[in-house]
């Protein structure tokens, strides 16, 4: 069962009797951390393809769809957005930059240790 929020999809963990109304491909491509500029792609094409169905085939609606750029890559960030997500520091790195070790007390030593594992469980 999926609930849509937008231009989101919540996959509610819960599997009911008949089939699902459309494809969620885009929206499982973007919850996987595909690059944003192949999400944009694909949204351009899936528009396309459904906007004009008195078109006799795929290929001549495809054919008028404008190129890209460059081919998006799978496997590495291809906008400034897409980088910055990738390469900001967790907030337990930034936490332990900042933490003066030879100030703590070994009491408190223990106690921002278990501080910083549950942020790890968290995030």
């Amino acid at each position: 069962e999926v609930r849509e929020l937008a231009d989101r999809v919540i996959f509610l963990r819960k599997i009911v009797p008949g089939g699902a109304d459309h494809s969620y491909g885009i929206q499982v491509a973007r919850m996987a951390g595909l690059p944003t500029s192949l999400i944009r792609r694909a949204q351009a094409i899936l528009k396309t393809l459904e906007g004009d169905r008195t078109t006799p085939s795929t290929a001549d609606r495809l054919a008028h769809l404008p190129e890209p750029d460059e081919q998006p890559s799978l496997f590495g960030p291809t906008t400034a957005a897409d980088v910055a997500v990738l390469t900001a520091p967790h907030p337990v790195v930034q936490a332990l930059r900042t933490l003066d070790v030879n100030r703590l007390t070994p009491i408190e030593a223990l106690l921002k240790l278990n501080e910083l594992q549950q942020g790890l469980s968290d995030g």
